[in-house]
């Protein structure tokens, strides 16, 4: 009977994890990405205006609270679909005040983490065209280009419609969002050991994976 052999195995074992951690940290760093900009209104609903009333249904039910002073925040409160619970309040400092709008109140779309995220914007007509999104920690993650945005969902593939509004015509910015509704399927390892020093490197047009110590192929095999 042959012997089993330790060293190997455990050096894939060693692989696996280092690869998991690459893969983890690719996929939590996926970006909301402006993918292309129209000169004009666009849209990719059969009605011209149909897709800011179409929705995603929201993870949970959601108040947007206004503080007109000069601290300038917003509270976005969530609660919960079944029992009505709170779940969650979010205060929220603003760079505007005033009539701050909330959409786009959704999980796994803006991101792959779990978290809820939504995104707030001031419909002032063209004097600041931004929208920003946060996640339900109240952490900005994205500052994005016009406002009124809209979620959208092109053959399988979530996408954020922004618009802006002025005297020089409109323009319509079509982002690319990295979650498909669904949370990251892949898990970090418990406890990985020295997984900080794991980068990947290119060399003569292939991928590598690059260890203090060793040197690894994405198959898991040691380059001498």
């Amino acid at each position: 009977m042959g012997r089993w052999d330790t060293t190997a195995n455990n050096k894939m074992k060693k692989f696996t994890i280092i690869l998991a951690v690459l893969m983890v940290a690719t996929f939590s760093n996926a970006q909301i990405t402006l993918e292309h900009t129209f000169n004009g209104w666009y849209t990719v609903s059969a009605d011209l205006y149909g897709d800011q009333y179409n929705y995603v249904e929201a993870p949970y039910f959601y108040e947007m609270l206004l503080n007109t002073n000069l601290e300038k925040k917003v509270v976005v409160n969530l609660y919960d679909t079944e029992d009505f619970s709170l779940y969650k309040s979010i205060p929220i400092t603003t760079n505007f005040e005033g009539d701050a709008i909330i959409t786009g109140v959704s999980r796994n779309i803006f991101t792959q983490d779990n978290k809820v995220c939504f995104c707030l914007y001031k419909n002032d007509y063209g004097n600041i065209n931004e929208t920003l999104v946060y996640n339900e920690d109240g952490t900005q993650i994205a500052s994005l280009l016009g406002t009124n945005p809209c979620i959208v969902k092109i053959k399988g593939k979530y996408r954020l419609i922004n618009r802006t509004q002025d005297k020089s015509g409109n323009t319509t910015y079509i982002y690319s969002l990295p979650g498909n509704g669904e949370p990251q399927a892949i898990s970090a390892p418990s406890s990985p050991k020295r997984s900080s020093s794991a980068r990947k490197i290119a060399r003569d047009g292939q991928v590598l994976v690059e260890t203090d110590n060793t040197i690894y192929t994405l198959t898991g095999q040691e380059v001498k």
